[in-house]
């Protein structure tokens, strides 16, 4: 195992490499190329339709943190802390309707609508909210 002392000097060491040589970098325009993939470039949680379709927006990210603990079934998501979790609803003005017409529901229909395609994230980690009761900053903390 490494003491600190060695660790430090190793990576003051490593450091010293990367920065001691020069690069070049030449690029031949008049090589064999091929078209950029529109799939590469895009937005996260584009909320503005008009500039959306303005730029042609390719892909719309619905991804992040929140989006790991997100429960499309009942259109709430968890706010992970160092100390806490915090369930926490979204705007919906038809709860009753749910999963119909949750959030990840309208983030695709409002792709669509503009042109684009949409990268969702789907929870995997088997631990999301399982209510979307929240009373004015006291939310429930459950999984």
């Amino acid at each position: 195992m490494l003491s600190r002392k060695h660790l430090l000097l190793l990576l003051i060491m490593v450091n010293y490499d990367l920065t001691s040589g020069a690069v070049t970098l030449e690029v031949d325009v008049n090589s064999n190329t091929h078209p950029i993939s529109s799939y590469i470039y895009g937005t996260s949680f584009m909320n503005d339709v008009e500039f959306a379709k303005e730029i042609k927006l390719s892909v719309d990210r619905f991804g992040g943190n929140a989006a790991t603990r997100y429960n499309w079934k009942i259109d709430a998501t968890n706010r992970a802390s160092d100390w806490f979790f915090e369930n926490l609803p979204e705007d919906n003005k038809y709860p009753e309707k749910l999963p119909d017409g949750s959030t990840t529901d309208l983030f695709v229909e409002k792709d669509k609508s503009i042109g684009a395609r949409t990268m969702l994230t789907i929870s995997l980690i088997g631990w999301v909210p399982k209510n979307r009761y929240c009373i004015v900053r006291t939310c429930l903390c459950s999984f």
